[in-house]
């Protein structure tokens, strides 16, 4: 039988299939049937395309949000330069394509007027809901002194779903910016004329740059370049495993289902965690990708999280390089337990050892000279939490570790009629799996409605619905007081060391004055009036002269070791805000305390995904204090190395001034980063158990209109299990 027989003859066998599901769409849920549908679509357009022989080798960067792929591929094949720039927000990161042209060029596709209708009626959603959360805001404010009812008690702050929060940004974006959007949706836009890449990057970047006027409606870009290392080669940069917003998702998914290679990357602070198994189970298996580089990205951020662990920064590097290791292989073993036979899985255990990265630290030797901002800021930290080390751009570069991913991508290349020839039937093979999968799961969600269906009756419902009330109540504050508890802890924690601050600023104004002495020698006249021959001769004496003098360069050490020690101590402080890992076991057993997670009726993703996600969601405020001036202003003060007697009060009292100042924006970056921790934290608090309630009201309220026609729904439900 032909390759294009056989994808025809499979096509039709799993049409068949969902045909004969169609009737009981209801049951398995519009959203899930889709998915269905879509696989069985994805699978004719992936498998034709790998039937053509002269087609590149596609290389997918793949990961969550906010992984610096864009900043890898920028290290890896345009030295650090921002060819790809950083979206505005997470919400405009379109998908990216890089192919080789000897001619720069781009092409920028938007969104199709039914995707951006979509995406309106999703914002729509999200302003409904922000508008009644502000009323039951206002009644509670009205009402804050009074005792709230049951039913007051019901109306609860409902948090927005990322895809509406997501959806609702994009719009706002483009109102403000007063786009004729009819211009440009469904349309696609070729960018030539460009003499190099450079000025091909300045063009784009009004589609695609963090101030783009048109990067809200852009779905995504292909840029090819001049460049010999992408020859035969096409280059997927993915905004994320965990798009939000839906449309954008189904591009990527697409193309992810048409790559050869997958460069998986994941933060070095939650390497392969349970989030990027699950993203991966979710995304990869009916793709047939068996081939997969493993990156850990973001090492820079993870060496500053840990430096007070460590005496110097080579045991911090090997440490951590084996400590995040260990965590890849244990996640990886909890995801095979449950998981038999997955040919996924088999390629993500051949991934391994990882890889581990630092764009920013590729990008910081790139530039030594001409650093901007964020990397002068990067470097500063590590300078200062390492002070065993120098960071030069040749120790920099060997932290980056770039050249092993360049030898892999060239490994990679080698091996690309290998890979190619075998693409066919690792579709073929990674269809039935993936398809397969998300039947079992559609099977045992739809077991799980059908016993509760069986089992309960609409009193027992009603009971059960005002129980999960009622935990979810008394839940509610048990589950506030560890947010409560965590957010006194970080202010005792901030008073501590705003007192240990100013404690050290007393050392920084010390300064000694030594005891000095200098010889003079001056001429002293030998004439005699009686002697004329000793007229106009002369002789040398000398003067010893004692003095009180200090080194300037004292008082600016003192000074920069006052700066490095307050902005460590900061630092540590702001990390250590919100203990996560104590917080996610103070959550999760506040949780277990609600509900029966031996039940098996009872799904406990329904409520420790949640949990993660809103876990996932903090985030620490970075340090950013200037204090550099501070010490250049008295170093333009006092020229020479060391000043003497009066002028040494006033290089005292020049030291004290500057400490002050210093103690004085140490103090307020303390107080703001408190500020916006503590105001995350009761943001966070606020739509916690809302959410959660909200969910759970869902499932029940379901189970409760079918029960009205039990007998009907349970003869469904056991034909459709059984077609399953």
């Amino acid at each position: 039988m032909s390759k294009n027989r056989e994808i025809s003859t499979k096509v039709d066998l799993y049409q068949q299939k969902l045909k004969s599901y169609g009737e009981y769409k209801d049951l398995i849920g519009n959203e899930t049937f889709t998915k269905l549908e879509e696989l069985v679509k994805d699978f004719r357009r992936n498998a034709e395309n790998a039937l053509d022989e002269n087609r590149l080798m596609r290389i997918g960067i793949i990961g969550q949000i906010n992984r610096g792929k864009s900043s890898f591929l920028n290290a890896l094949f345009f030295d650090g330069e921002d060819v790809l720039p950083k979206a505005a927000t997470p919400m405009t990161a379109a998908l990216t394509k890089i192919n080789y042209s000897e001619k720069p060029k781009a092409v920028v596709e938007f969104y199709t007027e039914n995707e951006w209708l979509d995406i309106r009626r999703k914002a729509n959603e999200a302003n409904e809901i922000l508008r009644k959360n502000e009323l039951i805001e206002e009644s509670k404010r009205a009402n804050k002194n009074k005792l709230f009812s049951r039913e007051s008690n019901q109306e609860m702050i409902v948090e927005l779903s990322a895809d509406q929060k997501s959806c609702l940004e994009l719009v706002t974006m483009v109102t403000k910016s007063n786009l004729n959007i009819e211009q440009f949706l469904g349309k696609t836009i070729e960018i030539s004329n460009s003499t190099s890449t450079s000025e091909l990057v300045v063009k784009l970047g009004n589609y695609v740059g963090s101030h783009g006027t048109y990067a809200p409606l852009v779905k995504s870009s292909l840029l090819s370049l001049d460049i010999e290392s992408l020859k035969n080669t096409e280059i997927v940069d993915t905004p994320g495993m965990n798009d939000p917003i839906v449309s954008r998702a189904r591009k990527t998914e697409e193309f992810m289902g048409q790559c050869d290679v997958i460069f998986l990357l994941s933060s070095c602070s939650q390497f392969l965690d349970i989030t990027d198994m699950r993203l991966l189970a979710q995304n990869l298996p009916s793709k047939g990708i068996r081939k997969i580089i493993l990156i850990g990205s973001l090492f820079d951020s993870v060496l500053l999280d840990v430096f007070e662990s460590y005496d110097s920064i080579g045991e911090a590097i090997s440490s951590l390089i084996e400590k995040k290791q260990e965590e890849a292989r244990s996640n990886f073993s909890i995801a095979r337990k449950h998981t038999q036979n997955s040919p996924l899985l088999d390629a993500l255990d051949s991934a391994f050892p990882p890889i581990f990265v630092s764009s920013m630290c590729y990008n910081i030797a790139k530039h030594y000279k001409t650093l901007n901002a964020e990397e002068r800021q990067v470097l500063g930290n590590l300078n200062a939490m390492y002070t065993d080390f120098k960071f030069t751009e040749e120790s920099l570069n060997s932290l980056a570790n770039f050249e092993e991913i360049k030898g892999k991508f060239e490994e990679i290349k080698s091996e690309k009629d290998q890979i190619l020839s075998r693409r066919f039937s690792d579709i073929m093979i990674g269809f039935g799996e993936g398809f397969k999968n998300e039947v079992n799961l559609v099977k045992r969600s739809l077991i799980k409605k059908r016993n509760s269906l069986e089992e309960g009756d609409i009193e027992s419902l009603s009971l059960k619905q005002k129980e999960i009330v009622r935990k979810l109540e008394s839940g509610t504050i048990k589950i506030n007081n560890v947010f409560e508890n965590h957010i006194i802890a970080a202010e005792k924690n901030f008073s501590e060391i705003i007192l240990e601050i100013e404690e050290s600023a007393s050392s920084a104004k010390s300064l000694n004055s030594r005891t000095g002495t200098e010889t003079h020698s001056y001429q002293v006249s030998n004439s005699r009036w009686w002697n004329p021959f000793s007229w106009g001769s002369t002789r040398t004496e000398y003067q010893t002269i004692t003095y009180t003098y200090a080194h300037v360069h004292e008082a600016v050490e003192k000074l920069e070791e006052y700066v490095i020690s307050g902005k460590k101590t900061l630092i540590k402080a702001v990390k250590e805000i919100v203990n996560i890992s104590k917080f996610r076991r103070d959550v999760a057993e506040a949780i277990k305390g609600l509900f029966d997670f031996s039940d098996d009726n009872f799904d406990p993703d329904d409520i420790l995904i949640p949990v993660e996600n809103a876990i996932n969601r903090i985030t620490i405020p970075a340090v950013e204090i200037d204090v550099d001036k501070h010490i250049d202003k008295i170093r333009d003060q006092f020229k020479s190395s060391e000043v003497r007697n009066d002028e040494i009060e006033s290089l005292r009292r020049e030291q004290a001034r500057i400490v002050k100042m210093i103690t004085k924006d140490l103090q307020r970056e303390i107080e703001e980063t408190l500020k916006k921790a503590s105001l995350k934290l009761s943001e966070i608090k606020m739509n916690f158990v809302p959410s959660l309630t909200n969910d759970l009201n869902v499932m029940v309220s379901e189970i409760a209109e079918q029960i009205k026609h039990r007998k009907e729904y349970l003869v469904r439900y056991n034909e459709i299990i059984e077609k399953l």
